[in-house]
């Protein structure tokens, strides 16, 4: 993929468009600084941590698992991948990250390295100084935010983990060196999924939103509910129960309950400055819609942890068969 883009570079001739823009130029801003573009392999990769600022950050091991993921799966773009900067005194300021994740995944990657510009006690401070943007950013969709944390979270069942690691985002644990590491969806990875299936993500985050602004429910939490109701049950029912479920009382009994257990665990919680528990909420809600579909009323929300287990199971099982979900062309 890196030969690809480097190839579109130079069809582009980005020179000629450079000098079409006309721009002021300064030539002596910074005389010892240079950059230029290197071939970093894994062992260049551990020349360079070799003369690693020993002031840096701590390491993120689910950022380089993440970085290296994308590196050996060809969605690493060199050109939009930032610097590896190297002081003037020698030191490493910034890129310790993809350096790992370049030894990591095995990839010869083609990076820019700046070289120059000052010592690294005066650089350092500087160093990712800007405003860094988030997936939803990428995500031109309605709901951009909540549609790429959705789409986390789906990616994550995906990988067969439950429930409750999907909503945390996660679908892998592991340990290094003493820590627990948790292995997320990347960012390319999220954004891809988002754009793929934005009408039905946009469909579904509105009516978390409206849920939300009814029983003050978190709505990613209910939009995976929704999810995955949508992706086990009928469509239908599940629009008569979010379309019942929004009225001020429900003339459902089932529904009524559920609505009403859910606005007091939030008043208590807000009460007692504490957020409620995700899986309660996923629990309650689906276990709404199983006994509103079956006709049944409910007069206790104990079941919720008991029908958590069972979507959990039954989305593993539907992902451990191959069921992609709804992955528009």
């Amino acid at each position: 993929m890196a030969n690809g883009i480097m190839q579109s570079l130079k069809r582009d001739n980005g020179h000629d468009i450079f000098n079409q823009l006309d721009l002021p130029i300064i030539s002596d801003y910074a005389p010892d600084h240079r950059i230029e573009w290197v071939k970093v392999t894994p062992d260049v990769a551990k020349r360079l941590l070799g003369i690693n600022y020993d002031k840096q950050r701590n390491i993120q091991p689910s950022r380089v698992d993440a970085y290296a993921r994308d590196m050996a799966n060809g969605n690493w773009n060199p050109l939009a991948s930032g610097t590896i900067q190297i002081s003037s005194d020698g030191k490493v300021i910034d890129g310790q990250h993809r350096l790992l994740a370049v030894i990591k995944s095995g990839a010869t990657i083609p990076t820019k390295v700046e070289f120059g510009g000052g010592s690294a006690e005066g650089l350092f401070d500087y160093i990712d100084n800007t405003l860094a943007r988030s997936a939803g950013q990428f995500v031109k969709a309605k709901n951009s935010n909540a549609v790429s944390a959705l789409s986390k979270s789906i990616l994550c069942l995906e990988h067969g983990t439950t429930v409750s690691s999907a909503l945390k985002g996660s679908y892998r644990y592991y340990k290094e060196n003493g820590r627990t590491v948790s292995v997320t969806p990347t960012r390319i990875e999220v954004v891809s999924y988002a754009r793929n299936n934005a009408p039905l993500l946009e469909e579904i985050t509105t009516k978390a939103k409206k849920v939300n602004r009814a029983v003050g429910a978190n709505p990613l939490t209910i939009g995976l509910a929704i999810w995955c109701i949508n992706e086990l049950h009928d469509a239908y029912m599940l629009n008569e129960y979010v379309h019942d479920f929004l009225e001020v009382a429900p003339m459902n009994r089932t529904i009524g309950f559920i609505q009403g257990s859910m606005l007091r665990k939030v008043s208590q919680a807000r009460q007692q400055h504490v957020t409620v528990d995700k899986n309660w909420t996923f629990g309650i809600f689906t276990f709404g819609y199983d006994s509103f579909v079956d006709g049944k009323t409910v007069k206790t929300t104990a079941p919720w942890e008991r029908t958590l287990r069972l979507y959990s199971a039954a989305m593993q099982d539907k992902y451990r068969q191959g069921g992609k979900a709804n992955d528009a062309d």
